[in-house]
C-alpha cells in the first residue's frame, strides 16, 4: 500500500497497481470524506465510486486507520457488459 498526502488530500493506492485500487479521501475541517475509489481488476471487479457522480462512500479517520466503505459501480470479469453496484470497505493506516 502507498499513501501520498499533499495539504489536506489522501492518495491511497495498492501496489502493484493492478489488481488493486486507487482511493482520494480529504480530511480538511478535522473530518475525513471519500472523494474517488477506483477499482482496477481486484477479484475481478473494476468500477468508480465518484462523490456526487457515481456510487455512494463514506470515509473515516480512527486512531490512525482510514476506513472507506460504500459502494462502486463497475462490471465484473464474467459480465463485462453489465453495470453493477459491488460493495467495498477498505482500511488502511497511511
Amino acid at each position: 500500500m502507498h499513501c501520498d498526502q499533499v495539504q489536506w488530500r489522501w492518495t491511497i493506492e495498492t501496489l502493484p497497481r493492478s489488481p488493486g485500487f486507487t482511493a482520494m479521501v480529504n480530511t480538511a475541517d478535522a473530518t475525513a470524506s471519500a472523494g474517488l475509489v477506483y477499482f482496477r481488476d481486484l477479484g475481478g471487479f473494476s468500477g468508480t465510486f465518484g462523490r456526487d457522480i457515481i456510487g455512494d462512500a463514506q470515509a473515516r479517520f480512527d486512531d490512525g486507520t482510514f476506513v472507506i466503505s460504500g459502494t462502486a459501480v463497475g462490471s465484473t470479469e464474467d459480465q463485462p457488459t453489465e453495470e453493477t453496484p459491488h460493495a467495498f470497505t477498505i482500511e488502511t493506516n497511511c
